[in-house]
């Protein structure tokens, strides 16, 4: 919302500008499309009326969740609750008892998607997770992979993904890293995850593309 109003505000400012020195004709149109926004689909919509489990993996802990993870989880899980109206996302807990309970040693996203009744499994993996850059600086880096499963019967329990992302490299911030002095490593991580988590669940989404200008421009300060 502030980097809506914010937005809004500086082109308001330079419209008022541009029309008191060069005449509002042309300037005014090319400003206001930039005001109202462009959309950007998500890559995959088949998200509607869907039962989802959500699956965050990390490679530091290859069998079961670790805390970025579970951030990570919680931030996409949020974003697709807040944007997809008629989504049915399963509980983080429902997936997490669900492994417990079959001793499970390895991770089968689609023995767990049948196990918590899904019709729809996403599988998030990170690599290469890392929050430092140096003994002082944070800058946090991962690779990152999305797979989409369809186990709806109408699909006929494919066992291929139909929608794949990555392997993509992912900093934050995106320019340069910053000092850890007055910044803990945990509020830096939460900070790393909400950016992550925003791009991921973008795929899902879509998003506003000036809103996503904004967001690269206050990584680019940090």
């Amino acid at each position: 919302m502030e980097g809506r109003f914010m937005r809004t505000l500086w082109t308001t400012l330079v419209l008022l500008f541009a029309c008191s020195s060069f005449g509002c004709v042309g300037v005014t149109s090319h400003l206001m499309f930039w005001l109202q926004g462009v959309r950007v689909d998500p890559e995959f919509r088949g998200l509607n009326d869907k039962r989802v489990a959500l699956i965050c993996m990390s490679d530091a802990a290859p069998y079961g969740p670790d805390l970025a993870t579970q951030m990570l989880t919680k931030r996409i899980s949020k974003k697709l609750i807040g944007e997809i109206k008629r989504i049915n996302l399963i509980s983080r807990n429902e997936i997490e008892n669900w492994i417990d309970n079959h001793d499970w040693d390895q991770i089968d996203y689609l023995e767990i998607g049948k196990g918590v009744n899904a019709d729809i499994v996403i599988a998030v993996e990170l690599e290469n997770y890392s929050l430092q850059e140096g003994s002082s600086l944070y800058r946090g880096t991962t690779n990152y992979s999305v797979h989409v499963y369809d186990l709806s019967e109408s699909n006929n329990r494919q066992t291929s993904p139909v929608y794949e992302k990555g392997p993509v490299e992912y900093a934050f911030p995106k320019d340069h890293p910053i000092s850890s002095i007055g910044v803990s490593q945990r509020k830096f991580e939460e900070m790393f995850i909400n950016e992550l988590g925003q791009q991921v669940g973008n795929y899902f989404t879509g998003y506003e593309m000036p809103d996503n200008i904004a967001r690269e421009g206050s990584q680019s300060r940090h």
